[in-house]
């Protein structure tokens, strides 16, 4: 394929979604409050504990299983945040098997909570048809929607597809 979404440094964009969805959790917070606030299914501090899993933290260390299980107790909470972390984390094999389906199930789940780069990522999972069947049309919706929310590759695409040329 000639064209493609370019895709930030992932880590760091969970991260910086992370403690900016994390604002009403001190940075300070310890393992032990931040697993209890998780486990009463508090959403920030789910997607802070994964984050901190993942990458290790002060009092946290690097646990592959205890991150993806984070992000998948927010992402079947409906956290469009968890459910985009866990769609690049099954996209990459990061922590995880890679899988196409999963990471389109995760990545539509997101998707459809109008988060653009999973509308984009989405697009060109279509559009390759990896994980789903190839669907062209599918591709230039999804495209067109993440053209709209500011992903502007998806509009340079998005003009391409209108054109016939993509």
């Amino acid at each position: 394929m000639k064209h493609s979404i370019k895709i930030l440094a992932i880590p760091f964009l969970v991260l910086a979604f992370s403690q900016s969805v994390s604002a009403n959790l001190p940075a300070n917070i310890s393992r032990t409050q931040l697993t209890q606030k998780a486990e009463q299914g508090n959403e920030e501090a789910q997607l802070m504990l994964a984050a901190r899993y993942g990458k290790g933290y002060v009092d946290i260390p690097k646990d592959c299983s205890q991150s993806i299980y984070w992000f998948t107790r927010a992402a079947e909470q409906g956290s469009a945040l968890g459910q985009f972390s866990l769609a690049m984390a099954y996209e990459q094999g990061d922590c995880v098997q890679q899988s196409h389906n999963q990471a389109v199930k995760w990545f539509k789940a997101a998707a459809q909570q109008n988060i653009p780069i999973a509308q984009a990522m989405l697009a060109q999972k279509y559009y390759r048809g990896q994980g789903v069947r190839q669907n062209r049309a599918e591709a230039k919706e999804w495209t067109g929607r993440a053209c709209d929310n500011g992903i502007e590759s998806a509009c340079h695409n998005y003009r391409l597809m209108n054109e016939g040329k993509y």
